[in-house]
């Protein structure tokens, strides 16, 4: 994947629609409570299990901008319509990333960035060639609930514990508060870069069994600050990056959650998912 085009695309993107947003501070006025940047909890699930039981995910699929339109691969996140002019899908719904995934994939120089094929390559990787990504759900059930954790391949905590729900049929929804996505990018020359998501106040749903989950929706928010630094180490690792300047119309029109104080400085994100029953590797520390 070639880093250069994917600079290249963004840049070019920012240059269609930088300044067909409104104001500099981007704000809006809130009628309505916002919830998109405000972590919910479930409650407490105290007589979870000691025992884990634990799920790879294997798939993760970025729903198209006309899936979104028909209500599906998002989660209303905010608790609103639409806010920061910008409409959200049926229901509510909130993945405003869609938007720039849509739009990369048809600019001259960045024909062969494939975010879903990046992902997809990771979670399947079985050789030296590629860099593998082991996501792994930990979940201790208890009576129509559970603790659950997200993992590296290591049994290292990648997010803190969370409770959720498991309702008939095995139904879970939960709230976790965070969750630290590394993506690889290789790179001709040098070692992999690691790119940062930092997932903020999500909402994860699912059908919970003894061997798989499945239909897992995840929605969350990526806050500008974080996200904006990510894009800077990716720029930045070019021979000759661009300024940031030149893409920052494009995030300003992006971004779809507000704060408390009513700023649009958040970025919606939705994915689905699905995991199988997993068993450590003996070297393996849970």
């Amino acid at each position: 994947m070639d880093l250069k085009n994917i600079a290249f695309g963004l840049t070019l993107t920012a240059s269609l629609v930088a300044g067909c947003g409104g104001d500099d501070t981007n704000t809006t006025t809130m009628t309505t409570p916002t919830t998109g940047m405000v972590n919910r909890d479930a409650g407490t699930c105290a007589d979870a299990a000691a025992e884990a039981d634990l799920y790879r995910i294997t798939v993760i699929t970025l729903p198209t901008a006309d899936q979104v339109s028909q209500g599906m691969g998002g989660h209303n996140l905010d608790g609103l319509e639409t806010v920061c002019r910008i409409e959200d899908g049926p229901g509510g719904i909130d993945n405003a990333v869609v938007g720039l995934l849509e739009l990369l994939p048809s600019i001259p120089g960045a024909g062969d960035l494939d975010v879903q094929e990046l992902i997809t390559e990771s979670l399947n990787c079985n050789s030296d060639a590629c860099e593998r990504v082991d996501l792994i759900l930990s979940v201790r059930q208890g009576t129509g609930c559970a603790v659950a954790q997200l993992e590296d391949g290591e049994g290292m905590a990648i997010s803190d514990e969370f409770v959720g729900t498991i309702g008939a049929g095995g139904a879970f929804r939960a709230f976790p508060a965070s969750f630290d996505l590394l993506i690889p990018y290789p790179q001709e020359e040098g070692p992999t870069l690691q790119i940062e998501l930092n997932l903020r106040n999500l909402i994860l749903t699912g059908t919970l069994t003894e061997a798989s989950v499945t239909n897992v929706l995840i929605g969350g928010v990526l806050p500008k600050m974080q996200f904006e630094a990510t894009i800077m180490t990716l720029l930045g690792s070019l021979p000759n990056p661009p300024p940031f300047a030149s893409i920052a119309g494009l995030l300003a029109s992006l971004y779809d959650i507000q704060d408390s104080a009513g700023v649009c400085n958040g970025m919606s994100v939705g994915l689905t998912a699905s995991a199988v029953a997993y068993t450590p590797p003996a070297a393996a520390t849970r």
